[in-house]
């Protein structure tokens, strides 16, 4: 049975919770191991990016990425921050911010496997569609 990218992510997730610093040292050596026995070490990126989800999840946090024509101000950033929380229930929203001259005016919104597009191009796209 072949284990998924995931498993091996919980598995090492919840075996290194509540443990102390020596014990986690341990985890980590004996989960290295596994990963060379299942011939799996060239995944270690696959495995500590799912590892990353389901230890945000765990403690309440939700990273977004903003792309954007410019810098956003502070009151739309806590606009989206409270649209998020509201719409994701999460204690903490983490934002990496990318700015895109191509895209003329608005931004895109992308958080866990959805986007939101508010650009200009988009809405101009749609606009133009609705009208024809």
């Amino acid at each position: 049975m072949k284990i998924s990218f995931r498993q091996y992510a919980q598995a090492l997730y919840f075996s290194l919770s509540g443990k102390s610093k020596a014990e986690q040292d341990k985890v980590l050596t004996n989960f290295s191991e596994l990963l060379i026995k299942d011939r799996v070490e060239n995944k270690l990126a696959e495995i500590a990016e799912a590892f990353e989800v389901i230890s945000d999840k765990e403690a309440g946090i939700l990273r977004a990425e903003i792309t954007s024509a410019r810098e956003l101000g502070l009151e739309i950033k806590n606009k989206l921050k409270d649209y998020l929380q509201n719409k994701v229930k999460v204690k903490t929203i983490i934002f990496t911010e990318k700015i895109d001259a191509k895209l003329k005016g608005g931004f895109i919104l992308k958080y866990q496997d959805k986007v939101l597009d508010a650009s200009l191009s988009t809405n101009l796209s749609n606009l133009q569609k609705f009208i024809n």
